[in-house]
């Protein structure tokens, strides 16, 4: 068995001046003009350059038109600046409708508690709905009665 140390490479680093890194990046090194080490670093860069769109057939109209396309595109209209507060009424007035349409079925049911039964059957009687009030509670909901039923304070 060999030690793992035995397959080790002299590893230190090459060191390359900016000016040259440049010219690789570019593409104006050659591999062959490369400094030692980096000829393949080149090569792979060379490689990763080459335009293949061109041999793609139909590329240069898809591009054309693409870019025609683009030339059409009608700019988005700004957006509304109220928005945001037209979405916050619409949500505000969802979950009042929700509310009111809730509380009339229960009433109409006779399932909201007494006091609430009581209220909600008072206010839909002043418009001519009849609903149940709660069951232990005995008011009348003739306002004529109403004020038959009001004791004056007699003078003493």
């Amino acid at each position: 068995m060999s030690d793992w140390r035995d397959n080790q490479r002299d590893t230190t680093p090459i060191e390359l001046d900016l000016d040259t890194a440049d010219r690789i990046l570019s593409g104006a090194v050659e591999a062959a003009d490369a400094p030692p080490g980096f000829e393949s670093v080149v090569q792979l860069l060379q490689a990763a350059a080459i335009d293949e769109t061109a041999e793609i057939e139909g590329f240069d109209e898809w591009r054309a038109a693409a870019a025609m396309a683009a030339a059409m595109e009608t700019p988005r209209p700004a957006r509304v600046a109220g928005g945001r507060f037209r979405r916050r009424t619409a949500m505000a007035l969802v979950c009042t409708m929700t509310v009111f349409t809730t509380t009339g079925g229960l009433a109409v049911a006779g399932a909201l508690p007494g006091p609430a039964q009581d209220v909600v059957s008072t206010a839909l009687h002043h418009v001519g709905v009849s609903v149940p009030g709660s069951p232990r509670s005995a008011v009348c909901r003739c306002p004529a009665s109403r004020r038959r039923s009001r004791s004056r304070p007699t003078p003493v």
